[in-house]
């Protein structure tokens, strides 16, 4: 009840293209707390209960709503149409710690005395990592670059978690609907119980 109260306080005065429900903001915090990880779905890459996910989706949250044109959820049903405003919210902070991954690994390959590990960093042969050394201590801005092609944080991550490219169109369309029915057959399961 007290968190109730508080999701009320926190969203009642909010301006909505359509009327204010807390219980329909709660039911959407649900949906919410199953990006974060369940007992029938994977965890989303970069979102950890430990390092604040759920303080992610409260804030993206509440930047969205007024934007949706009605809430995520009415009762097991998900409103797809603020679904996929929340997925490109999702996106844009994936990339975001994609970039500053592999900023780090750019920084530790610049620190003094790594030369001695660079045969370790598989993805990065000793001469590059002495050039990046070389231009940075001349003043030059080593970082990774948000012109980067977009195509290439995602093949990553696909490559790394399932084997497949970003150009393997089929597998795409097949994860993204299971991942869909997987959240719908979960709201069910929360609002139903197993039928």
């Amino acid at each position: 009840s007290i968190l109730r109260e508080y999701l009320d306080l926190e969203f009642r005065n909010l301006k909505l293209p359509f009327p204010y429900d807390a219980d329909r903001v709660i039911d959407d915090f649900v949906l919410m707390c199953f990006f974060v990880g369940n007992d029938f779905l994977p965890t989303l890459p970069n979102q950890d209960i430990a390092e604040g996910a759920i303080n992610n989706f409260f804030d993206w949250y509440r930047e969205l709503l007024p934007t949706f044109d009605d809430y995520l959820t009415n009762s097991a049903q998900i409103n797809m149409d603020a679904m996929e405003k929340l997925f490109r919210k999702i996106s844009i902070y994936e990339r975001q710690m994609f970039d500053a991954f592999h900023a780090a690994n750019f920084e530790k390959i610049l620190e003094p005395n790594s030369i001695d590990h660079l045969d370790e960093l598989e993805d990065k042969p000793s001469t590059d990592s002495r050039l990046f050394k070389d231009l940075k201590s001349i003043g030059v801005d080593i970082r990774i670059s948000q012109d980067n092609d977009d195509l290439s944080w995602r093949d990553t991550y696909y490559r790394e978690k399932f084997q497949k490219s970003i150009t393997d169109l089929q597998f795409h369309q097949t994860i993204r609907q299971s991942y869909i029915e997987g959240l719908v057959w979960v709201l069910n399961y929360y609002h139903h119980g197993c039928n």
